[in-house]
């Protein structure tokens, strides 16, 4: 991915992380009425709706042609996945998962 492009993805997913925690955290009403799109272009609220088809297939066909851009950059889950990984990367307490053959005796006691 080049630098822009990274930077470009860094940058809407913190806005969009940002405005998300604050439409729903906002016990004010300080927050405009027009942050709630925000909401409605989550994919399970979307799907949920049933209303909202044309959200649902412009998010499958988007992440067909560019790949997981809904997880890494609207979805909370994603962006707060993203998150941890950077943090413990930098930390430096990145756990790498390695194969392991499969442990049958486990299963045959189940």
């Amino acid at each position: 991915m080049t630098p822009v492009l990274k930077k470009a993805r860094v940058v809407v997913s913190i806005a969009s992380c940002v405005l998300l925690t604050f439409y729903f955290i906002d016990f004010t009403e300080a927050s405009p009425r027009s942050l709630g799109w925000l909401a409605k272009m989550q994919l399970l609220p979307a799907i949920l709706s049933g209303s909202a088809v044309i959200i649902v297939v412009a998010w499958l066909l988007l992440t067909l042609v560019a790949g997981r851009i809904y997880c890494s950059s609207i979805c909370p889950m994603g962006i707060f996945q993203d998150l941890t990984g950077w943090i413990s990367k930098r930390i430096g307490k990145l756990k790498r998962y390695h194969y392991r053959p499969p442990r049958t005796r486990l299963r045959w006691i189940a």
